[in-house]
């Protein structure tokens, strides 16, 4: 990190007196003292042995050989971390350009402009693609990774080149450069002079001062150097840096959930006493700094240094200049109401933020500003904690777990090939024919049977399913597969389908893609809002090449920013996914039915547009040449549009014989209901019919069987009545035998 670029002066310094302001810097420096501290021991116990642990296992040199095992190291942390850094690498850097769309920019020409500035910055100021990987790589190895970006003033050599002028006019040209004052110097390089002679010839009247000579005209020789070369223009050119801050060397108070949102937040890195003094710090405070650094009960650790295994700094070396000697420089931005509570008298306040220079104990300076300027994030967080986990942290037990089989594989495997061997020393020529091991080489014996290899057992276990295990849990915590190592041919013919193939990419791709969007909305998205607020506040011009051309961008003008969106294709797989979406649109285009609502927008120029943009997210380049020319299109789309009016037509026409056709059958179906409505008529006709002489012999019937009734009952009546009468005239008779009998009786009696 470089220092001597910050400036100072941009921020309120407190208005106290003397002694208020003396006793606001006490305290200040005692709360940087403390949390400093506190971070510091925080960072010492977990964050930076956590890192370096990471480190080792990254490189290759974790986990470390025991005796007697061989120096192998699987390389899973390090094949996850490339594979991630190129997957995001892809997702952030596919594309020719980052596309951003700033909530509240309704322009496209201001939109447009917006995304050529934000670029400029990150092509030309900076190296994205350098940037890009260190910082993913820094994330996924650090578990976390932060970038800061910083306004410099650099000088910006313009060349403009001059051929063969005389001195005259290079002086000439030289001081209208010089009288701009936007040009700090100019200088003029010469790269070639020639010396030529120039013949001047003037008209001379015939009667001169030589008196009657004859002369019509004086030829003269002049010699001259021209000269070649260019001016070198030296102006002051405020650009932005994207500066990124190593993670161990990242300083956030341990219960902090996001950079925001930190009580104190910052870096140290490595400065000298020269730089300094270049920031403006008062002479006496670097003195003291100075003076620091020469006591010998100075504190020796100057930076983290858990990159730099086996590298010790030295601060202590007479032989450096006083001016070069390396300090810890912190850069803190830490939230304080010492300025209230000092200035007032006040027990509480609200607190304000500060941005603090601190080094050896020495407060340098310090000043109130409104914007912490680091973006950064974990690629894995951990709920309520800025620090979270990496690729190493997920897979670094795995590659212990992996070297330790392998290890004892080879030493198994070593041990099979050279078995250790018993022997009675007393039946050797020669002991020591019996440690030379070279091919071909014989041992001399006396007694044949003398030398006896010692059997090994065979492994115990399972290496080969324990590996595929490992494996396994790789894919499944980090959603790297062999599909995502391009072994999908070696995944198929274990016996996988197609479609469980494609399951397992898909599942890589969400955690891929979880991964990514945590990176783009914890980092990338927070690093375009820092600059697009940089540039809008500090510069009102910009200078762009567009096709060759300068052009002047101000970006103070540009509206104030609410949120930005970053348009990212996540990714070559989304991008063919896209590339697909847009070669279906224009076959759906292209064989739309005439007539239809999609068959007005399924135009020539539609169509070929739908398949370029398909063409382009596949990387072709110049895809416009692929298609017809305009007049072609023209043609077919004049074609088109007669075809479609004819086809309207037949439709039309079609319609007609339908409505005709319909007619027709309703007519019929009408014709047809009214005969079947007559038959049934009739039907019912004949039915009745047959039901009223069927009503008829049954009531003829009825009316014989009443006669024969009354037939029947009226000679009943007269049986009856007969029955009656003879049954009278039985009882007149036994009435009558009765009183004789009676009368007999009485007759006796008497």
């Amino acid at each position: 990190m470089d220092f001597k670029y910050t400036d100072l002066t941009t921020g309120r310094t407190p208005d106290l007196s003397s002694d208020k302001l003396e006793a606001f810097e006490e305290a200040l420096l005692k709360q940087v003292r403390s949390d400093v501290d506190d971070c510091e021991e925080y960072l010492e116990e977990t964050i930076r042995p956590k890192i370096t642990e990471n480190w080792g296992f990254f490189n290759g040199t974790l986990p470390k050989k025991r005796e007697g095992e061989p120096s192998f190291v699987d390389n899973t942390c390090n094949a996850t971390v490339e594979h991630y850094v190129a997957a995001c690498m892809d997702a952030f850097s596919s594309g020719e350009s980052l596309e951003v769309v700033p909530d509240g920019v309704m322009s496209p020409v201001t939109l447009k402009v917006i995304n050529q500035v934000l670029n400029d910055v990150l092509d030309s100021d900076n190296d994205r693609q350098t940037l890009y990987r260190a910082f993913f790589k820094d994330a996924m190895v650090s578990s976390a990774s932060v970038m800061r970006p910083i306004i410099r003033e650099e000088n910006k050599i313009e060349k403009e080149f001059f051929t063969e002028l005389t001195p005259d006019v290079i002086q000439f040209r030289q001081a209208q450069l010089e009288s701009d004052d936007q040009y700090e110097s100019v200088e003029v390089i010469v790269t070639d002079r020639k010396d030529e002679q120039i013949s001047n010839d003037m008209p001379v009247e015939p009667t001169s001062l030589l008196g009657q000579m004859d002369v019509t005209g004086m030829s003269t020789v002049m010699e001259q150097t021209l000269y070649t070369g260019y001016f070198a223009i030296v102006s002051k050119v405020k650009t932005i840096k994207i500066e990124a801050v190593p993670a161990e060397n990242f300083i956030i108070n341990k219960d902090a959930r996001g950079i925001n949102d930190a009580r104190i937040v910052g870096h140290k890195a490595m400065t000298t006493i020269s730089t300094l003094l270049e920031m403006g710090i008062d002479e006496d405070k670097v003195l003291e700094v100075w003076e620091k650094c020469n006591d010998d009960d100075a504190d020796s650790n100057i930076a983290s240094l858990s990159r730099k295994s086996g590298l010790v700094l030295d601060n202590d070396d007479d032989s450096l200049d006083n001016s070069q000697r390396e300090v810890e420089l912190y850069e803190l931005y830490i939230k304080s109401s010492v300025e209230e509570t000092v200035g007032t008298d006040k027990e509480i306040a609200v607190s304000k933020l500060y941005q603090v220079f601190y080094c050896e104990g020495v407060l340098l300076a310090y000043q109130e500003t409104d914007v912490v300027p680091y973006c950064g994030t974990s690629p894995i967080p951990r709920p309520h904690m800025f620090w979270g986990e990496g690729m190493v942290d997920l897979t670094k037990s795995i590659q212990s777990a992996r070297t330790g089989l392998l290890r004892q594989q080879f030493v198994y495997n070593e041990m099979a090939s050279r078995p250790r061997f018993e022997y009675n020393p007393e039946e050797l020529h020669n002991v020591r024919d019996i440690f030379n091991t070279a091919p071909g080489t014989g041992i001399a014996v006396k007694v044949s049977g003398t030398i006896n290899p010692i059997q090994l057992t065979a492994m115990a276990g399972d290496s080969a399913g324990l590996l595929q295990m490992l494996d396994t849990m790789r894919e499944s915590g980090t959603g790297m597969s062999f599909v995502g190592q391009g072994m999908l041919g070696e995944a198929l013919a274990a016996g996988s389908s197609t479609q469980s193939a494609a399951m397992i990419l898909s599942e890589g791709q969400l955690v891929q893609k979880s991964v990514i969007n945590t990176l783009l909305n914890g980092a990338i998205i927070p690093l375009v809002k820092a600059l697009y607020n940089m540039l809008r506040e500090n510069f009102s011009t910009w200078d762009l090449q567009v096709d060759g051309e300068k052009l002047t961008i101000n970006p103070n003008e540009w509206p104030e920013l609410r949120n930005v969106r970053i348009k990212t294709p996540l990714g070559t797989t989304a991008k063919l996914e896209q590339s697909q979406k847009y070669g279906n649109l224009a076959q759906v285009l292209a064989t739309a039915a005439p007539g239809t609502e999609l068959a007005k927008l399924a135009s020539a120029n539609n169509i070929r547009a739908a398949m370029v943009k398909s063409y382009e997210l596949m990387d072709i380049a110049d895809a416009q040449y692929y298609m017809n020319d305009d007049s072609t299109i023209q043609q077919k789309d004049q074609l088109t549009q007669q075809l479609s009016q004819l086809q309207e037509q037949m439709q039309q026409m079609t319609q007609q014989l339908q409505q005709l056709s319909d007619q027709n059958q309703v007519l019929q179906s009408t014709a047809n209901n009214m005969a079947q409505k007559q038959l049934e008529l009739d039907e019912r006709k004949v039915v009745l019919q047959e039901q009223q002489a069927q009503a008829d012999m049954q009531n003829m019937a009825h009316e014989q069987i009443r006669k024969q009734d009354e037939t029947d009952g009226k000679l009943q009546n007269m049986a009856d009545k007969q029955a009656l009468l003879e049954k009278e005239e039985a009882l007149k008779e036994e009435m009558a035998q009765a009183e004789i009998k009676s009368g007999n009786n009485i007759f006796t009696s008497i």
